[in-house]
């Protein structure tokens, strides 16, 4: 228990159970099904960018470059699916018209 105590793991998580205790004694909605539902849809991106941090850290292959590399390929699916939105938008608006001109 003693060399356990001495890691930054243990600290770190005792934190986030005194947090997460001391969250639900002083709220009544904390622990509430669409609380718990909101949190893991909000950080349900930031949890699988961690999962992928975390093989890459097991790995002992951790650069400077992998957040980098993350927030470029989250910018390009953006702008992708963004364009995506746009062009099925205005084909929707042309396939419209083009319903409304024929009936």
């Amino acid at each position: 228990m003693a060399e356990l105590k001495k890691r930054h793991e243990f600290w770190l998580a005792l934190l986030i159970v005194v947090l997460f205790v001391g969250l639900a004694w002083r709220s009544d909605e904390f622990l509430t099904f669409g609380n718990l539902y909101d949190l893991a849809n909000n950080y349900a991106m930031l949890t699988i960018l961690a999962c992928g941090l975390f093989v890459v850290l097991i790995s002992g292959g951790i650069d400077i470059s992998f957040p980098a590399m993350t927030i470029i390929a989250q910018y390009g699916m953006v702008l992708l699916l963004q364009k995506l939105v746009v062009t099925l938008l205005s084909r929707l608006h042309w396939a419209a018209a083009s319903a409304f001109y024929l009936a």
